[in-house]
């Protein structure tokens, strides 16, 4: 039951504790895997907030309904609801939005500070969706009409569209709207206009 590099793979240890619940039909007290148990101990992952076994527990999500937000777990934990969100709703969570009080009070307490993320907007960022953010829900649509403006603007002026003659859009560009499409800038909006559209 050894992994390699005597268990400094967290991964891996998160998969043979599954497994073993899988196999066994119960979660496994660190008795049963004295392997990864001596290496919480070790303080091995302490770094990604796995400071005792129900860390460990937590982080490998074979305790959903007991889950804390502490530590890198927490913070991954955080994060699939971010992102379950906004697949979901098409809107970028704030923190006053249903049931993110209990990702924001945490983050406000500084439960990840040591992970970078001191603001929303940190949180944001780690989680790939667009930071100071409006709350104005961005879709495919509202880029297509973005774009059909631009295309517009361009017949009509008889050359390539500028900033300032497009303000509106440039706003939205640097307000993060269109961070979901990978368009950061007046230059990427530019492109995705006229070649991948």
């Amino acid at each position: 039951m050894l992994l390699e590099d005597g268990l400094s793979n967290l991964h891996q240890a998160k998969e043979i504790a599954i497994a073993f619940k899988q196999t066994s039909q119960r979660i496994p007290m660190f008795k049963d895997l004295p392997d990864i148990h001596k290496e919480i101990m070790q303080g091995t992952w302490q770094p990604f907030g796995i400071e005792c076994w129900l860390d460990f527990l937590n982080y490998t999500g074979l305790l959903p309904n007991r889950s804390k937000w502490k530590g890198f777990a927490g913070l991954e934990r955080a994060k699939k609801e971010a992102l379950k969100y906004y697949s979901e709703t098409g809107e970028v969570p704030k923190a006053n939005s249903p049931n993110f009080s209990k990702i924001a009070t945490p983050l406000y307490n500084g439960y990840w500070s040591k992970f970078g993320i001191s603001s929303w907007n940190d949180f944001l960022e780690f989680c790939g969706l667009p930071s100071n953010w409006s709350g104005k829900a961005v879709n495919r649509h509202d880029l297509d009409t973005a774009i059909a403006s631009f295309l517009d603007a361009e017949r009509k002026l008889g050359h390539q569209p500028t900033i300032a003659d497009l303000p509106k859009i440039f706003n939205a560009i640097n307000n993060g709207y269109f961070y979901p499409f990978g368009i950061r800038n007046w230059n990427d909006f530019v492109f995705h206009a006229k070649f991948l559209h």
